[in-house]
């Protein structure tokens, strides 16, 4: 779901957790004889009713579609809104406030602790995204580089092979969180990723050979120096090697 951070719908239940027991510390106690103690809802107490099951509805209608999507405990999850439905509107109001409140609190603590287990899952399924939609992207750009070296457009074929490269690089750190500015080409990319130690084959080796590849992406961006037809299809090659090397896997 765009957009949607689990953080913000917890802080939002911990929110309407306080509201609750405003609300059920403002309802009134009684006793019945021979029946025990019930709650009754009050002036003042109702207009906080309203408010929390307007903010408990809307709450729930956009969580309960991230819980489908990311978790197994669906059924669960929209159990508890039963339940919590049926406190707020006092529906079992057969025990003392603190009780009340209580089991109140255990049914929102339910559905929070399954957004909380789905943080993960969801962070996953989102780089995972993040790589496929990339490698996607990247192979159709190669294809066009491919395209242009076979018609001896080398020097073009070699800048797409150079912005596919960058792009790849780009996409590295942002699912590895390396953060980088704006302007960051292929060696400062590289640089960062290779001092970032987050990725294990990411070694000298590979550091190297990029440094050697942006030197040759570079011949292609400027005119004052022609590429040779041999470092462009180096470049094509090395850079098919190493964005699906990560990538596919």
């Amino acid at each position: 779901m765009k957009n949607f951070n689990v953080l913000d719908y917890i802080h939002e239940a911990e929110e309407l957790e306080k509201l609750s027991s405003e609300f059920i510390n403002l309802c009134e106690e009684y006793q019945m004889s021979g029946y025990g103690t019930f709650l009754k809802l009050t002036t003042q107490a109702k207009s906080i009713q309203r408010e929390l099951l307007r903010r408990y509805e809307v709450w729930f209608a956009v969580t309960k579609l991230v819980v489908k999507q990311y978790s197994d405990k669906n059924s669960e999850f929209e159990d508890n809104y039963v339940i919590l439905k049926n406190y707020i509107t006092l529906k079992n109001t057969k025990s003392s406030k603190s009780s009340y409140l209580n089991n109140l609190v255990d049914s929102f603590d339910t559905q929070v602790n399954i957004l909380h287990t789905i943080i993960p899952t969801i962070s996953l399924k989102e780089t995972n995204f993040k790589k496929i939609l990339t490698a996607d992207l990247l192979d159709s750009e190669l294809s066009q580089a491919e395209l242009l070296y076979k018609h001896e457009f080398y020097r073009a074929a070699g800048a797409i092979a150079g912005v596919v490269l960058e792009r790849y690089l780009k996409t590295l750190c942002e699912v590895n969180q390396i953060t980088i500015g704006e302007n960051d080409t292929i060696e400062p990319l590289a640089t960062k990723i290779y001092k970032s130690e987050k990725i294990p084959e990411f070694d000298i080796t590979l550091f190297k050979s990029i440094q050697h590849l942006a030197s040759i992406r570079n011949k292609c961006d400027h005119p004052k120096e022609e590429p040779k037809q041999h470092e462009v299809r180096e470049l094509l090659d090395k850079v098919k090697k190493i964005t699906f090397w990560r990538f596919k896997n």
